[in-house]
Formats: C-alpha cells, sequence, structure tokens
C-alpha cells in the first residue's frame, strides 16, 4: 500500500509548537502530517521551566514534572552574592524529552499523522504558493505549511524568510543567535535541596557568559546546568566556558560539587526579537524558527505553545475558507501579536536597555557592571509581570 502524500497542512518539527500547531489543526477535522527529523522522545537543550498555564492547559501529568520552582536567584560578580526574588507565578521544571514526547502525543489523538526520523530538506513552490516539502523520505504535498523547526529552520530558509529578515536588512542570521550549551549532573535529591531548592538561579559575568547568563535548574536527582551568550562574543570554545563555570565558579562549583555529568549538547536559541513577516502564501513560522523567545529569561516554550496553536487554528481556517494566501495567513500574526508578541517586545525593549548596553562598555571593565545590569533586567522583567497580572485579575 502506498504512503499518503497529501494533507491539508504540513508541520515541519514537532517541538513545543510544531505539535500545538498539528494538534490544534487536526483537531478542526483537517488532514495533518507531523514531521521530524529525530524519534522521540529526545534530549533537548533546555532548562526545562514551563509556565502554570501550559501545564494547566494541557494536563501535563505529575509525573513529567520534576520540580515546582517559585523563586529566582541571582548571582553576578564582583561580590558573587545571590540575591533572590520571589516569582509571580513560579516555573515548572520538566526535562524536554518526556515533555515534548507527551505533546507529541496529544497531537496524535487530535488524528495528526508523524513521522519521525524524517529530514526535510526543502520547500515546493508552486507559484508564488508553497505547495509542500521535500524529505528524505520523499516529497509530501500540502495547502499549507507551518515551520517549527526550530532555530536553524530549513523551511523558514528556504522560503525565503531568512533574507526577508536578515539579508535585506543588510543583518545575518548569526547576529540574532545566541549558542547555549547544557550539561545535566546528577546529584542526589537531598544535596540538591539542600544546596539549589525549588530555586531557579541566574550566573552572570564575563567568564561565565560574555553577553548572556548561566544556569542551574533543579530537577529530581538532576541540575540542568548550562550557559548560553550571543553568537560571536564567546572568545573560547563554549565547552570550556561551561567546565570552567561548573568546577571553578566561586558559587556554582560549591553548589555542584561531588556530581556526576550524565548528558551534554549544545544548540542555537534567537534572542534578540520575533521575526516578521511570520506568513507568506502558503506558509506559517513558529517558535524558535520565528524568535518566539524571551530576550530576558531564554524561555520559549509558553511562547512556542501558544504561537503553535494560534497557527494550527488559522491554518485550519484557511483550509476551510479555501485560501491560502499571505493576505488570509496574516491573521496569523495578528493573534500571536496580541497573544505573545506584546510581552516579548516589552522584553525586547528592556534587553536593550540593559544587557545591550555592557556592548558599550570596554572589556576590563564589563564585570563592574554584569550584576546590576542582571538584577536590573530580571527585576524589571518581574515588575512588569505583576503589573500584567493585577490589571488581568481586575479585568
Amino acid at each position: 500500500m502506498s504512503e499518503e502524500r497529501s494533507f491539508d497542512v504540513i508541520v515541519v518539527g514537532a517541538g513545543p509548537a510544531g505539535s500545538m500547531a498539528a494538534r490544534e489543526a487536526a483537531r478542526r477535522g483537517v488532514r495533518v502530517l507531523l514531521i521530524d527529523k529525530e524519534k522521540f522522545p529526545r534530549y533537548k537543550v533546555c532548562g526545562g521551566g514551563v509556565a502554570p498555564w501550559v501545564i494547566k492547559k494541557l494536563s501535563v501529568p505529575s509525573d513529567i514534572i520534576e520540580r515546582h520552582a517559585k523563586r529566582m536567584g541571582v548571582c553576578a560578580p564582583p561580590s558573587y552574592e545571590v540575591l533572590e526574588f520571589e516569582m509571580p507565578t513560579g516555573y515548572y521544571l520538566v526535562f524536554r524529552d518526556k515533555f515534548d514526547n507527551y505533546l507529541l502525543k496529544l497531537a496524535r489523538e487530535a488524528g495528526a499523522k508523524v513521522l519521525e526520523g524524517v529530514r526535510v530538506t526543502d520547500v515546493i513552490f508552486e507559484g508564488d504558493l508553497v505547495r509542500g516539502v521535500k524529505t528524505t523520505r520523499g516529497e509530501f504535498e500540502a495547502k499549507v505549511v507551518i515551520a517549527c523547526d526550530g532555530a536553524t529552520s530549513v523551511v523558514a530558509r528556504r522560503a525565503g524568510f531568512w533574507d526577508k529578515w536578515f539579508t535585506e536588512k543588510g543583518e545575518s542570521w548569526e547576529e540574532h543567535m545566541a549558542f547555549c550549551v547544557q550539561s545535566e549532573i546528577a546529584l542526589d535529591d537531598e544535596i540538591i535541596d539542600n544546596r539549589i531548592g525549588n530555586k531557579l538561579m541566574f550566573f552572570a559575568g564575563s567568564r561565565v557568559a560574555p553577553l548572556g547568563y548561566g544556569w542551574i535548574f533543579p530537577k529530581r536527582g538532576i541540575v540542568s546546568v548550562g550557559l548560553g551568550s550571543a553568537v560571536g562574543e564567546f572568545e573560547e570554545k563554549p565547552t570550556e566556558y561551561l567546565r570552567r563555570f561548573i568546577e571553578e565558579h566561586p558559587v556554582a562549583s560549591r553548589l555542584l560539587e561531588g556530581g556526576r555529568i550524565v548528558r551534554a549538547k549544545g544548540s542555537y536559541v534567537p534572542f534578540k526579537h520575533t521575526f516578521k513577516p511570520s506568513y507568506d502564501n502558503g506558509i506559517l513560522v513558529a517558535g524558535d524558527a520565528c524568535g518566539h523567545v524571551s530576550p530576558i529569561t531564554g524561555e520559549g516554550i509558553f511562547y512556542a505553545v501558544r504561537a503553535g496553536m494560534i497557527a494550527g487554528e488559522v491554518a485550519a481556517e484557511s483550509i476551510r475558507r479555501g485560501d491560502q494566501s499571505a493576505m488570509f495567513l496574516r491573521e496569523y500574526e495578528k493573534r500571536w501579536q496580541r497573544v505573545i508578541g506584546v510581552h516579548l517586545d516589552v522584553q525586547a525593549k528592556i534587553f536593550e536597555e540593559t544587557y545591550a548596553k555592557l556592548k558599550e562598555v570596554e572589556p576590563e571593565d564589563v564585570d563592574k557592571y554584569y550584576g546590576e545590569v542582571l538584577k536590573e533586567a530580571f527585576l524589571k522583567f518581574i515588575q512588569y509581570l505583576l503589573s500584567y497580572i493585577s490589571r488581568k485579575r481586575k479585568g
């Protein structure tokens, strides 16, 4: 029996954005194909912080949740004193292999067909309309393609978005990317409780990450330890920065003492602002592929889930209407801008008011200001969240 080759919607990438796009489109009765280059469950570089809204909305099972962090700790030179903050809603901590596999299960249950271990190599055009994808398993046609294939998105690049976002503005993809490296370090739960507790810890400093930060996020029997910095700012291999952070940092090394590295990996993450336009004839872009990531915390799961849901909804509507034009599909960007874009825009402004100013400081003086800059950025972010929550409660 020959494999089905034609669908209403093809979603590329089965991370949070892709699985949610596939699920929402399938729930609305359209034929959906979800493709991912990996076989699930698969490891993903990520601190694993998930907003309570996502946990509740998707009924994430308790066995997937590692911890619930309600406090944040910030540590920076020159004092290396840990300054703690209460987080307005807190974050649930997960491992992405289990969490993403659960979201993929939701997409399957909604009716999406899933192809794992299949790499997308190009998009198919019919005139100026995107009409499918080329893969290592042949060609597949669709009326709408949704690109959710991450920061290095093959689909967005081959469909011409990178030209619009970067090349035509005299910029490069690298200028908008951070590179992150992360290790999973095994420690006894009792040690994690005593040393870290249910707290997200952030570390700044030129020797931690030249224009970024390091993190220590506690799980059950494991601590996720990583760092990320703007591409091009590293003066040594990122793995060397991570080794030094784990072994030599005056605070982090004590917290991690006696731990055993069980896994390590790196990946790219967008960090400046969202990318627009996020639509064209027959195509939508969501998640990391579209820059749906907080420039302050680096958190992307919440924004990817929301953008993916909206992409699936609009794609299904376009199928019902028989209209896959950019004119119709721009509704996707209007919706995500209202739901998440306004918040990401505020965070991008905070980034420019804080972190970006470090570029103006002489290299030998950076660590004098790093601590204050990091604290200012997180305080402004928390104040914005509190103000937003207050407005929502007032109606």
